[in-house]
């Protein structure tokens, strides 16, 4: 008589081992100043079956802001072949910085500095330089842009737009902090519009964020990017777009001033050119993975996604801007 034999297999419920690399020297814990880049100080996972699984860690940054003052966590998480979880907390603090925490070379706002005298140097009035605000038009809005021109006078920016049919703004700050008025604030320039190829039509179209088609419309439907908007060029120092202290506080503060005069708020009345059509404008205040991205919508109709995540020049510049309206 044969006898059967039942062998019990072994199931395995040991988890992954996920191990957090100090940071600060002696913690995992860390802590950053407010928009301060976030530096991973690294992490192993072992698994007694897997073995080393580092590279499948996941991490989850949902409950992380950068930007935001407090006390935050990234999840680390790896799951076996036998479906065992091994998961992680690191916590993060973000601390309000200091103005030595700020490289004061370039970017910087300098509350010392003379305050800002404008010129006034209209372009010609003609309609390929600007026209009267539509009927009904209010300004909503002063948006940023950068000329990509280093070191590019003002004068000089001035004289492109002459030369150039629609394209315009209404304030030019060239490198040394001088800043031009080139077309009246009562008068709508033309600065915040973008294009992009589509290759469905096979020609390049205008493309604007879900942002221009919710605030900057017309009762009618139409856009009004521009006549809603103040617009103000900037001149960089090079090519990846930084700003001379001087240029930087001049348009904090040209910024500051128009927002005070127009009734608007840091939060709902400055935006860059980038949130209007995805283009890196100002370079300096955008980050490269959200510049010149591109969907379609449920018509589908080319448009400009908005921009995903925060940039720290960009969020220091609006802080600076709330300190200059209180100057």
């Amino acid at each position: 008589m044969t006898r059967a034999v039942i062998v019990k297999a072994t199931v395995n419920t040991e988890k992954p081992v996920i191990t957090l690399k100090p940071g600060n020297d002696v913690k995992t814990e860390i802590t950053i100043s407010v928009g301060e880049d976030y530096v991973e100080p690294g992490y192993t996972c072992e698994d007694n079956v897997d073995g080393d699984c580092t590279e499948l860690v996941l991490k989850d940054y949902e409950n992380f802001d950068p930007f935001t003052i407090g006390v935050h966590t990234i999840k680390y998480s790896y799951t076996d072949s036998n479906d065992n979880v091994g998961e992680v907390y690191r916590v993060v603090e973000v601390v309000e910085g200091t103005e030595d925490d700020r490289d004061k070379t370039m970017n910087y706002y300098d509350s010392n500095l003379p305050e800002y005298n404008v010129e006034e140097n209209y372009l010609p009035n003609i309609p390929t330089n600007y026209r009267d605000r539509r009927e009904g038009s209010e300004i909503k809005a002063v948006v940023v842009h950068w000329t990509a021109a280093p070191n590019q006078l003002a004068i000089n920016t001035r004289q492109h737009f002459v030369n150039v049919d629609n394209v315009s703004s209404n304030y030019i700050i060239g490198p040394t902090g001088k800043i031009l008025s080139i077309v009246p604030n009562d008068k709508t320039a033309y600065c915040n519009g973008g294009t992009a190829y589509d290759e469905l039509l096979g020609k390049r179209v205008p493309v604007y964020t879900e942002l221009v088609y919710d605030k900057f419309v017309s009762e009618e439907g139409y856009l009004r990017h521009n006549d809603y908007t103040i617009s103000i060029e900037t001149n960089p120092i090079d090519s990846d777009g930084n700003f001379s202290n001087e240029t930087y506080t001049a348009l904090v503060r040209l910024t500051a001033d128009l927002l005070i005069e127009y009734g608007l708020t840091v939060e709902e009345g400055v935006y860059r050119h980038h949130d209007f059509t995805s283009k890196d404008c100002p370079r300096v205040f955008t980050n490269p993975e959200d510049a010149f991205q591109y969907t379609r919508d449920e018509n589908n109709k080319l448009i400009a996604v908005t921009p995903k995540s925060k940039n720290a020049m960009w969020e220091q510049f609006k802080n600076d801007v709330a300190k200059a309206m209180n100057r």
